[in-house]
């Protein structure tokens, strides 16, 4: 939701080494995820639809739990 868009994100993401996609809202995003405050990070299952959403300081340990409950579900299946 940055103003100044890619130019301004890119280099920021880039020096993270972020492993995971990063997603630059075209003013659908936040209203179809219902982003309401910043930061947040969404973890999207294979289906389209937010399995988890963390608003500020994302919790590695919850991050990955919600994760492998997704994969276990992907193997029930």
């Amino acid at each position: 939701m940055d103003e100044g868009g890619w130019p301004v994100v890119n280099p920021f993401v880039d020096s993270l080494k972020l492993p995971f996609k990063v997603l630059l809202d075209d003013s659908q995003s936040a209203k179809r995820f219902e982003i309401e405050n910043m930061p947040v990070a969404l973890l999207i299952d294979r289906n389209g639809r937010v399995a988890a959403k963390y608003v500020g300081v994302v919790d590695r340990d919850d991050v990955e739990a919600n994760i492998k409950s997704l994969l276990q579900e992907r193997k029930r299946k």
